[in-house]
């Protein structure tokens, strides 16, 4: 069993590893804060614990989608309707339940491998500015200001 269904973990990993250290490039740290401190270990680390909620939050958001008078939620089920068709329609409930049941199963077709992609691309573009970046910037200047 995947511990990580709801996401590619792999490459979500790498997409939030690859923003993080984009962010903090263009933060200017304390010379011995940023050598002491940011390593490559606790990035992994605080990238897994990101990867961690991801999939929580995709498991919800999935879920949630199943109901489609849901408005607390984005609208994954017609983006990813976009996704197939290549047109903004209302959602195909077959098409999107299909896609829940597969992830659910950790089916490993290619069509499976390529949804959670779509769902990597699709939760980056929805959270990461209010759920990944913002708080690790908040983090790390509060961080910054107590190690000096």
């Amino acid at each position: 069993m995947n511990k990580y269904k709801f996401i590619n973990s792999e490459s979500l990993a790498n997409s939030i590893t690859n923003l993080l250290k984009s962010e903090m490039d263009k933060i200017h740290f304390i010379p011995e804060f940023r050598e002491c401190e940011l390593t490559d270990a606790w990035l992994k680390e605080y990238v897994h614990d990101r990867i961690e909620d991801a999939n929580e939050e995709m498991d919800i958001v999935l879920d949630a989608a199943y109901d489609p008078c849901t408005t607390a939620f984005f609208r994954i089920d017609v983006d990813y309707n976009k996704h197939i068709t290549g047109t903004e329609n209302e959602r195909d409930d077959a098409q999107f339940k299909d896609l829940v049941k597969r992830i659910k199963d950790e089916d490993h077709h290619t069509q499976t491998k390529s949804d959670l992609e779509f769902i990597n691309t699709w939760y980056l573009a929805t959270f990461a500015q209010d759920n990944i970046v913002k708080p690790f910037i908040e983090m790390l200047d509060e961080w910054q200001k107590e190690w000096a």
